[in-house]
């Protein structure tokens, strides 16, 4: 007997809708971070603000070093780093959304 499931083609409309859902709440998540953050100050320091994006974060169950990966990339200039890149994509397989 196969124990592999064939995944049809709802299957993966479904995993992408909830893959592209996924992005965009950690991209807010990693705006609001960096937006929390006090020019000058050290990528450690943590304000207040960032304290309440983390807490949210880990509530939802995202990892913190992806939301604090993507922030600094967009502190950046907007486009995620091939670090930041590499995060998503190993989250992406940990969570099943990989198509």
């Amino acid at each position: 007997m196969d124990n592999h499931l064939t995944q049809t083609e709802e299957d993966r409309a479904v995993k992408l809708r909830l893959w592209q859902s996924t992005v965009k709440e950690l991209t807010k998540l990693a705006s609001d971070f960096a937006a929390g953050a006090e020019p000058g100050a050290s990528r450690t320091k943590r304000t207040d603000a960032q304290l309440d994006v983390e807490a949210i974060a880990q509530r939802k169950g995202y990892p913190l070093s992806l939301v604090q990966a993507m922030a600094f990339d967009a502190a950046l200039d907007g486009t995620l780093s091939p670090d930041a890149h590499i995060k998503l994509q190993v989250y992406r397989h940990k969570v099943g959304l990989a198509l």
